[in-house]
């Protein structure tokens, strides 16, 4: 049986398809050639995406829904605009979120297990296949995203410093240059944020710590998260193989990573990081 942790600092976990939408507007490019970023008034088309989204969700269960993006108000391809929550209990750690060009699918606490949040995941993701407009129906996905977000509290730091956490835990090092420490006061670095991808076999490999907080909470953040290298089929099966091999990657780095505080966060076989 896979080790479990019952003290796990999971905040959020994501599962996450985009698409180019088809009523993406173009523009020349800005200063020093950089394309400028247009945002667009949702039509027709957006609309009705949303309203067949909604009406197929509140079917498996997910009754509520919130506009984050107010209805003519501009907004960016691949922004979320509205969300789905669900009224019943055994589901209401799950909330999808859908806008132009995206869907994604949420874990929050209380926490489900990997297996519990893969069915919604994938009934997300049939409803969604189902409910694109017609002229990206078989479109594939620019990106299918795997995301952990976690955040590790007092209790796991231990009253390390974010530098001391990544090297001691985590086991990743960074070294200032002599002209930098020189400047410094004692007790070294007081923050810091640090992002790096790294090419896997199955996508690429986001990894960025920092300090920063979660809700009232303070600590070191870790976010991981594995993207899709090229357009994905849009087909379920596919995006799944996807999302598996995109845990498996996750889930075996996090332990290696972790494995230094493993007692702090409390082995069980019952709840799932």
């Amino acid at each position: 049986m896979a080790i479990t942790f019952a003290n796990a600092p999971l905040v959020e976990l994501i599962a996450e398809f985009k698409w180019t939408p088809s009523d993406t507007l173009s523009a020349p490019a800005g200063l020093q050639g950089i394309p400028q970023v247009i945002p667009f008034l949702g039509g027709t088309k957006l609309e009705e995406f949303l309203m067949r989204l909604g009406g197929e969700l509140y079917q498996v269960g997910f009754q509520k829904s919130e506009r984050l993006v107010p209805p003519g108000f501009p907004a960016l391809p691949n922004q979320a605009i509205v969300r789905f929550r669900s009224n019943d209990a055994p589901k209401s750690s799950v909330l999808y979120q859908a806008g132009s060009g995206m869907l994604s699918a949420h874990a929050t606490p209380p926490y489900l297990t990997w297996k519990e949040f893969l069915p919604h995941v994938e009934n997300g993701l049939k409803v969604l296949l189902k409910c694109r407009n017609d002229s990206e129906k078989d479109q594939p996905f620019s990106e299918v995203n795997l995301r952990y977000i976690d955040l590790f509290g007092e209790d796991l730091t231990q009253g390390r410093s974010v530098a001391s956490f990544m090297s001691q835990v985590l086991g990743i090092s960074v070294s200032l240059p002599e002209a930098l420490r020189s400047l410094g006061q004692s007790g070294g670095v007081s923050s810091l944020n640090l992002l790096f991808v790294l090419p896997t076999p199955h996508g690429n490999l986001t990894v960025n710590v920092a300090d920063g907080k979660a809700g009232n909470r303070s600590g070191v953040v870790l976010i991981t998260s594995l993207a899709s290298k090229s357009p994905v089929q849009a087909n379920a099966d596919v995006i799944m193989r996807s999302l598996a091999n995109a845990h498996s990657t996750i889930h075996d780095t996090f332990m290696k990573m972790t494995r230094p505080i493993h007692e702090l966060m409390k082995p069980n076989s019952e709840v799932i990081q």
